[in-house]
């Protein structure tokens, strides 16, 4: 009978949380083309952007702009002059956009700060690196999720029989670039890259690289810091072969 009064006692509890229904705020039916797939949603200054992207299109996004009760303030549509867009993030409380434009011999990362209250923008080019005949360059982009910092890195393009070259930096929340390098790999130089790069709240940087050679097994990580710290660390399986790689970060950054 004891057990009995302990588990009644243990269940009621339980009811009572679970009988309080969650309580849900909703916005007004907002506007969707049958083309326009909703990317991400940022909360910023009390109102919500909502990112949206239109299908099989690199360079375009529609921004709807909701209050701090979810309710529909304006919408602007940009159309940003580079070849592809690579991330889309919050710097310093403002709405960035990061796009590759191949230009001639050369390939540019681009930074685009969107004034989302008067639909304009302003653009910067944070580098430029050369392509190799009809091989380009490929760059890779990590915000800081308190968007303190935010570093690039850039893969030079393919040279037969030589080592990836990769080109890091790091700028802090006002867009000033606090540390830049070259970084010679063991990795034999390919025509596609696999790259993750993540950076935390420190700008401390993780940098992923997966070796496409055949028959090679091998993952690299590189970690750089703000004030351009380097470590490097492989990771190899003998008898069973790596299928993906994932990583995160613990609340200190790690």
């Amino acid at each position: 009978m004891n057990k009995l009064y302990t588990l009644l006692f243990f269940i009621f509890p339980v009811l009572s949380v679970l009988s309080q229904a969650p309580e849900f705020n909703y916005s007004e039916v907002l506007n969707k083309e049958s083309n326009e797939t909703v990317q991400s949603i940022f909360a910023i200054e009390n109102q919500f952007l909502v990112i949206k992207r239109l299908e099989d299109n690199n360079t375009e996004i529609v921004l709807d702009i909701l209050d701090s009760n979810y309710q529909f303030i304006k919408t602007h549509f940009f159309k940003l002059p580079i070849t592809k867009i690579k991330k889309i993030g919050i710097v310093h409380k403002q709405l960035v956009v990061f796009g590759e434009l191949e230009e001639g011999n050369y390939d540019l990362l681009k930074l685009f700060s969107i004034d989302y209250s008067g639909g304009t923008y302003k653009e910067k080019i944070l580098v430029s690196l050369e392509s190799n005949g009809g091989y380009r360059t490929s760059y890779d982009v990590a915000v800081a999720p308190n968007g303190s910092f935010f570093s690039l890195i850039g893969s030079q393009a393919y040279a037969e029989r030589h080592k990836e070259i990769i080109n890091i930096a790091i700028f802090d929340s006002l867009q000033n670039e606090i540390y830049n390098d070259e970084m010679l790999t063991t990795i034999e130089s390919s025509k596609r890259r696999h790259n993750v790069l993540v950076c935390n709240n420190n700008g401390f940087n993780y940098i992923v690289k997966k070796d496409r050679v055949k028959n090679k097994n091998n993952y690299y990580i590189y970690t750089v810091s703000a004030s351009g710290l380097q470590e490097h660390a492989d990771i190899r399986l003998r008898s069973r072969q790596i299928v993906d790689v994932e990583y995160a970060l613990d609340v200190q950054g790690n």
